[in-house]
């Protein structure tokens, strides 16, 4: 798992318990801090020990701290949190159960609620099963922090697109789809934060 953050002190504490409060016993967390100046890096400092690698330094923005995070990782299962998103509890367990029991799926996404800067929900977003017409036509109805890949199926289609800045998990899972159609798990796994000064805030609102 890799989690890229750029002066996200406000939500990263959250972030990090959402992810290692579910003791899931093969995590695999590389941090990619941009340089932080708001006291990101002394919340990093105290996590540090959970980390399978972390750098707090100026950076080519998120997309590159992605390709270096994935290129650093060696687990079989990959997935991104933003640090201002969380993990619902027990999702780790239950996207792994998922994979076990689908030998041969290399591609897989739950369910996300989208919630505001303080936690409270907006909207349950129950998405459904993969239509590429859909998905090409309208919206990418895809969420980012509830979607799980293999290794395998990264490396085949050759990773994130570094020209991409905003829709670099769009790019991914059009090449993904090209591989294999992705699977759709009805469960909610993460939870997105929605509010006026994150990156993307269009893409909730528009």
């Amino acid at each position: 798992m890799v989690t890229p953050s750029y002066n996200q002190a406000e939500f990263l504490e959250t972030t990090l318990r959402s992810i290692h409060e579910q003791d899931y016993p093969e995590l695999e967390h590389i941090v990619l801090d941009g340089g932080s100046s708001d006291g990101s890096r002394e919340i990093l400092e105290k996590w540090q020990d959970r980390f399978a690698y972390w750098r707090s330094a100026p950076d080519g923005g998120q997309t590159e701290a992605l390709i270096e995070g994935f290129d650093l990782a060696t687990g079989d299962i990959l997935c991104w949190l933003n640090s201002d998103d969380v993990f619902y509890p027990g999702t780790l367990h239950h996207v792994s159960e998922w994979f076990l029991a689908n030998e041969g799926e290399d591609f897989v996404y739950g369910d996300a609620m989208w919630i505001d800067r303080d936690g409270h929900p907006i909207v349950s977003k129950r998405e459904h099963g993969f239509n590429l017409f859909i998905w090409t036509y309208d919206h990418n109805f895809i969420p980012q922090p509830s979607t799980f890949w293999t290794r395998e199926i990264y490396d085949r289609v050759g990773g994130l697109d570094a020209s991409f800045d905003f829709a670099m998990d769009a790019d991914l899972w059009r090449r993904f789809a090209e591989v294999q159609r992705p699977r759709h798990v009805r469960r909610f796994w993460s939870m997105m934060r929605f509010y006026p000064e994150q990156k993307g805030h269009w893409r909730a609102t528009g």
